[in-house]
């Protein structure tokens, strides 16, 4: 490796590593608790009426997060917008293709549709967010 790799390598890792880490974290995360069986019953004994509503608002929260996590592991160009959008976006679908292995769970388009728009609003919220320069 030439030094030039390694220190682009270096900065990477001290500028963006940390960013990494911790968006994996975050998928092992979702990808513990879509392992749940029969989660929706469980969570049922303690939202009772509001258990759709509550387990959609988790969904859109969730993959919120993940996309503003991928958004800042990416860095700071446009293109990683993009990015975000479809690392985020290609995790909800193979989360919920996941979730059909799992007992008393099962795949639902409606939550990939519920992820999407969590993801999105995200990156629409921090299109407009400005970090202001310090004092």
């Amino acid at each position: 490796m030439t030094r030039s790799a390694t220190v682009s390598l270096t900065e990477f890792l001290r500028q963006r590593g940390l960013w990494c880490f911790i968006t994996l974290a975050w998928m092992a995360v979702i990808f513990y608790l879509s392992s749940v069986p029969y989660s929706g019953e469980l969570t049922e004994l303690f939202l009772g009426d509001l258990n759709t509503l509550g387990r959609k608002i988790a969904h859109l929260t969730e993959y919120a997060i993940l996309a503003v996590l991928c958004r800042k592991a990416g860095g700071p160009s446009r293109r990683s917008f993009v990015m975000a959008a479809l690392i985020a976006l290609t995790f909800a679908v193979t989360d919920e293709w996941h979730q059909v292995f799992v007992p008393g769970r099962g795949a639902n388009p409606l939550d990939v549709m519920v992820d999407a728009a969590g993801i999105f609003l995200a990156l629409w919220l921090m299109s407009f967010w400005k970090v202001r320069p310090p004092a």
